[in-house]
């Protein structure tokens, strides 16, 4: 059975709404692409050491390449894996170029720690390697797929003497485990504490160390990779003012209304959380808004004989606005602006829609209404914008810029009534 689908024109609204948010999106990608040249030094394969920038990104872009620039206003050269040795930002990340044998390419690996045992880090695409190496032996890659491990054969004493049992014990294990077992068997306290290492930058580089410190004494162990906590976190306190628009659609009683923008109030939190893996520019975003709405309208109807009708509407509500979505921050020698993009919801909290029909013919008739359409939720989209204007030791003041469309019902439906809410806001954030 085919079903005729008609778009009305709430949801044409809509569509062009969520088109404009796509597009400021697509330029917030844009960007995001932009470069961010940090110290850093190069180390050829004449091993002539140049000092200059290097364009600090994702880990999948770093892997696979290095921009270098002599000075910030020179001209980028590209280095691909191969054409030169290493490269490093100062007191930062270190990359060696290497051969890969499980990936028969040639590739920049992240140097994690040097020591004894030395860890490396690859990320491709849409997946992460770890490798390991002890001395002058092969580069291991650590596997962190599963595989089934047969007991040893056992034997067991019986009347008639010693009978091997016929009986297999099978048990998982991460292939990993295997591998760091045999690279540190030499040494009893790294050895009990492998079955618990993860596949991850902080597991890794801590057994390797633990291995380091307990078998070297003459040489010190170097960890490249900066110690980040699991997730960093910034809390911003906020308050807005809030220029916002409403409008009521598919609802004979209220669709004749055209309510005045009005001007209001919204305080609220944020919560930036970047795990330590995560894009260092990029952050996720909460953000949870209290305000109170106040909409009013009227018009008037004539017909004969000077007979008219006049409507009147208040609207009232309180809410949460919710917010969660990226953060971008760019990068700056002192002050970094920001720019979000967020998934909006809106949680009603107490709502009032009161309208007043008064018919003026030989008699005067006053009718009250108060009906209950704003007991919803609104969904929405929400884009914005920081800028920081000082800091004092670890508290910082920001100016933010919002705009946000939500409604009742994205997927309109002529028998249902349609809210329709916009906000553009400004306001000032302290964060810590």
């Amino acid at each position: 059975m085919i079903r005729k689908i008609t778009i009305s024109i709430n949801q044409k609204k809509i569509l062009k709404n969520f088109s404009i948010c796509i597009l400021i999106f697509h330029f917030w990608s844009t960007g995001m692409a932009q470069s961010d040249f940090r110290e850093a030094f190069i180390i050829d394969n004449n091993d002539d050491t140049l000092f200059g920038f290097v364009d600090f990104r994702n880990d999948y872009q770093n892997c696979n390449k290095c921009d270098f620039r002599a000075d910030l206003d020179k001209e980028t050269i590209t280095y691909l894996p191969g054409d030169i040795k290493y490269y490093r930002f100062i007191n930062n990340k270190f990359f060696v170029s290497k051969y890969l044998k499980d990936l028969d390419k040639t590739v920049f690996l992240e140097f994690l720690i040097d020591g004894i045992v030395d860890i490396y880090y690859y990320k491709d695409f849409n997946k992460e390697f770890y490798f390991i190496q002890k001395e002058n032996s092969d580069l291991l890659r650590l596997n962190g797929d599963k595989e089934i491990v047969k007991t040893d054969d056992e034997y067991v004493r019986t009347i008639s003497g010693w009978t091997k049992t016929t009986t297999e014990f099978n048990m998982l294990s991460y292939k990993h485990i295997g591998i760091l077992r045999y690279l540190f068997s030499d040494d009893k306290e790294t050895l009990a504490k492998t079955d618990n290492v993860g596949l991850n930058h902080k597991s890794l580089i801590n057994i390797a160390n633990t291995y380091h410190q307990n078998v070297c004494t003459n040489q010190e162990c170097v960890i490249f990779e900066k110690q980040l906590p699991a997730l960093s976190f910034n809390f911003d306190i906020l308050c807005f003012a809030d220029y916002s628009g409403f409008s009521i659609d598919n609802s004979e009683d209220y669709e004749k209304f055209s309510y005045k923008n009005s001007l209001n109030y919204a305080a609220g939190i944020g919560i930036s959380i970047r795990p330590s893996r995560f894009y260092e520019r990029l952050s996720i975003y909460l953000q949870v808004l209290y305000s109170q709405k106040r909409y009013s309208s009227d018009y008037k109807e004539s017909g004969l004989a000077n007979w008219f009708n006049y409507y009147s509407s208040d609207i009232e509500f309180d809410y949460l606005s919710n917010k969660l979505g990226l953060k971008y921050t760019f990068p700056a020698k002192k002050f970094q602006p920001e720019l979000f993009i967020n998934y909006a919801f809106y949680y009603t909290l107490s709502s009032s829609a009161y309208r007043v029909k008064e018919e003026n013919a030989l008699t005067t008739n006053i009718y009250n209404y108060n009906d209950d359409i704003l007991q919803v939720n609104y969904n929405g989209i929400s884009i914005g914008a920081g800028f920081p204007l000082m800091k004092m030791k670890k508290i910082q003041l920001i100016a933010n810029l919002q705009y946000e469309y939500v409604s009742s019902n994205l997927m309109s439906s002529k028998n249902k009534p349609q809210v329709n809410l916009n906000a553009t806001r400004l306001g000032l954030g302290i964060r810590f």
